[in-house]
């Protein structure tokens, strides 16, 4: 898992990093790296359905689905 993800009121992103069983501590930047605020996450999964890993942020997040391709979703 890598994230970059908004903690929101205009402060800057905090970069989440785990690799399998291990998370590593969230890093908190100076600054943004580009113009895009969104919070971006990127999930290698194995032996879990990514639709029930979307839902599941999805519901958490109170988020809307969002189609990017065919046969993907993310919560935008």
């Amino acid at each position: 898992a890598k994230g970059l993800i908004d903690v929101g009121d205009g402060r800057p992103p905090v970069v989440l990093n785990g690799v399998q069983h291990t998370i590593h501590p969230p890093e908190h930047l100076d600054a943004w790296p580009d113009n895009d605020r969104r919070t971006r996450l990127v999930l290698i999964l194995d032996g879990i359905e990514p639709d029930r890993v979307v839902r599941s942020l999805q519901a958490y997040l109170s988020i809307p689905p969002v189609v990017t391709e065919p046969g993907h979703t993310h919560a935008g």
